[in-house]
């Protein structure tokens, strides 16, 4: 079994938290109102300065330099495990349905039971002068997050947040997110095939 130290998660979210409610984003007024542009804006800001907010709970960070990357970047936790951490935002009162990561991409890395994959969730408004103004900020495991909140997308094979107003912990152990992720994905496949079959039939050819 593989939980994550929850000191280190701790203190992670403490400077996490710490930095950006203590930075000002700069980004126009006319780009905050783009929720893709504030996506944009803040995984910068984070790829930028993570390595030094890390200090002594982890080292050898790395930022993703190819646009298919796992996640926006990496390092090694004080524990010596490998988490690779993706910054997700969302701008409160607005639906959204971010992906996180392929189901193929994790159930690759979760074959390692010292990988983890960190979901950086990043709630924020817009004042009427076009500031940002981050709200709620939590760093997560994905194994963290029930399977109530998400959904395969079997098309794009996408693990997804159902709806980004409404994010909770799952509280079980990552075995049983891993059976659940694996019942969901199985799932996903099999309402995909039927939904192509159906389509097949507007175009069989007569015997």
């Amino acid at each position: 079994m593989n939980e994550m130290n929850k000191k280190l998660l701790r203190s992670l979210n403490d400077k996490v938290k710490g930095f950006i409610k203590s930075h000002q984003l700069d980004i126009p007024p006319n780009l905050a109102i783009k929720p893709r542009a504030v996506g944009e804006a803040y995984e910068e800001l984070m790829q930028d300065n993570f390595e030094e907010l890390l200090g002594t709970d982890g080292q050898k960070y790395e930022k993703a330099t190819r646009a298919k990357a796992t996640a926006d970047f990496s390092f090694y936790g004080n524990d010596g495990k490998y988490y690779a951490v993706d910054v997700k935002t969302h701008c409160i009162g607005k639906w959204g349905m971010p992906n996180l990561i392929s189901y193929k991409k994790l159930d690759k890395f979760y074959r390692d039971s010292n990988n983890t994959f960190l979901v950086l969730l990043i709630d924020y408004e817009v004042t009427d002068e076009g500031n940002v103004v981050p709200n709620n900020i939590k760093l997560v495991p994905i194994e963290w997050i029930s399977w109530d909140c998400l959904a395969v997308q079997g098309t794009l094979g996408q693990i997804q947040i159902k709806n980004a107003e409404l994010v909770y912990p799952y509280g079980l152990s990552r075995e049983e997110w891993i059976e659940n992720f694996h019942i969901n994905v199985r799932s996903s496949i099999h309402r995909k095939i039927r939904l192509l079959e159906k389509e097949l039939e507007f175009f069989e050819v007569p015997a």
